[in-house]
């Protein structure tokens, strides 16, 4: 007896289909793979102080390491921009990278930065008052899978005035935002620009008991109120906390012990309670930030 089986159809590529499909996947690979690794420098403000002490280059993935100061450049520039100089032996020529290779602390160097020690002396400060500087990354610094990076690679600023006050929690100011779709921002005004990720360390917010994520950018520091933004909420400040120029909570970073040998150092947490009562328009400034004669 015989059984007759019908067969289902079936979809069937012809074979030059195949292979340009296959084609497309290898090529979208291959511009996954040769895609350049993205970049940026913190802190973002376009001036610093004098003594200023580090950057953060921050890359989208791990970076190829040993000799990488050869890649790396200070320049003083006029008003239009222009290359004047070459600033000398600016780093301090350590790499510091986090555990992933994406980050990389970049000092200047402390012994040209600090008044009274020998290469301050010799060769002078890396900064000076009112001067304008471009920090360049060359372009043949590659990362570990050997592609390049895109974008801008230079951050132009300008030296502001040397700072030797220590950053004071007292003085910061808080508030919200409430966006057009409801959405509430908080915001705590620090009138100084907090080193970044000392800030990130050091500084807590609680609500209640629930500790809060936060972003620090430049004079403030931010997070998203799920909650009623007219209770209260609790920051805890570690003393070591620092801004741009090594000053801490607990000490200024130039403190000479012999001129002031009854200074005491802070070493105890300061603690601040917030009511977050002031709402602040969109686009405008609140309590906290530096006022026009303290950026001066």
């Amino acid at each position: 007896m015989f059984v007759r089986v019908r067969k289902r159809n079936r979809a069937r590529w012809s074979r030059p289909l195949q292979f340009s499909v296959l084609a497309l996947l290898l090529l979208a690979e291959g511009r996954a793979e040769d895609a350049g690794a993205t970049f940026r420098i913190e802190p973002s403000i376009d001036e610093v102080p004098a003594n200023h002490l580090k950057f953060y280059l921050h890359f989208s993935e791990p970076m190829e390491r040993g000799s990488v100061f050869r890649y790396l450049k200070l320049l003083e520039i006029d008003e239009q921009g222009k290359a004047m100089s070459e600033v000398p032996e600016p780093f301090r020529e350590v790499e510091l990278w986090n555990e992933a290779f994406t980050r990389m602390t970049l000092w200047f160097h402390p012994g040209r930065q600090k008044p009274g020690v020998n290469l301050n002396v010799e060769i002078g400060p890396i900064l000076e008052e009112g001067k304008r500087y471009q920090l360049e990354i060359s372009r043949d610094w590659k990362t570990e899978r050997s592609t390049r990076l895109e974008g801008p690679l230079e951050k132009v600023f300008t030296a502001g005035g040397i700072d030797n006050e220590q950053p004071d929690p007292g003085r910061w100011g808080s508030g919200y935002r409430v966006d057009s779709k409801g959405r509430i921002e908080m915001l705590i005004g620090t009138r100084e620009v907090l080193d970044p990720e000392s800030a990130s360390r050091r500084i807590e917010i609680f609500q209640g008991e629930k500790k809060i994520a936060f972003v620090v950018e430049n004079y403030q520091i931010s997070f998203p109120c799920q909650e009623n933004p007219e209770s209260s909420f609790r920051v805890v400040v570690d003393p070591r906390l620092e801004d741009l120029a090594g000053n801490s909570v607990a000490r200024p970073f130039n403190l000479d012990l012999n001129e002031h040998p009854d200074f005491e150092e802070r070493t105890k947490p300061v603690v601040l309670s917030f009511p977050r009562k002031i709402v602040i328009p969109e686009g405008a400034e609140f309590p906290g930030l530096p006022t026009e004669k303290e950026k001066e």
